[in-house]
C-alpha cells in the first residue's frame, strides 16, 4: 500500500521539461564569424566571414569540424545541437578540432565576439 502511495506522489510530482539545447540561456549569444552545414564524413565549414574571429584563427571554407569544445561530430545527437558548439557566452572560448585538405588535423581556439543576428 505505502508502496503504490509513493509511486502515485512521484508520478504526481514529475515535472516534464524541454530538451536542454532548446532552453534559451541566459545570456547574449556570440559566434565567431564561421557557420558549418552538415556533411559526411564530417560537418564542414561553410562560410568563413573576412576579418572575423574565425578568419583570423585560420579557418578556412571546407574544413572538416571534428568536434567542438570536445563533443564528437558524430557523437549521434542532432546536427543542430552539435553546431550550437560555435555559439556561447561573449569572451568565451570555444575549441574546433578541424581536417584539413583530408589529411591535416588542426586544433583551433577562437574567442567568441561576434554578436548573434
Amino acid at each position: 500500500m505505502l508502496r503504490t502511495i509513493a509511486m502515485l506522489m512521484l508520478v504526481a510530482f514529475t515535472v516534464v521539461r524541454p530538451a536542454l539545447a532548446d532552453v534559451p540561456p541566459p545570456y547574449e549569444l556570440y559566434a565567431i564569424g564561421a557557420t558549418i552545414a552538415d556533411a559526411q564524413p564530417f560537418p564542414t565549414i561553410s562560410t568563413v566571414s573576412p576579418g572575423s574571429p574565425a578568419a583570423r584563427a585560420g579557418l578556412k571554407v571546407g574544413d572538416g569540424v571534428i568536434a567542438i569544445n570536445g563533443v564528437y561530430s558524430k557523437g549521434g545527437g542532432p546536427f543542430y545541437f552539435f553546431a550550437r558548439g560555435l555559439q556561447g557566452p561573449q569572451g568565451s572560448n570555444v575549441e574546433l578540432i578541424v581536417l584539413r585538405d583530408k589529411r591535416q588535423v588542426l586544433v583551433v581556439k577562437i574567442v567568441r565576439s561576434l554578436p548573434l543576428r
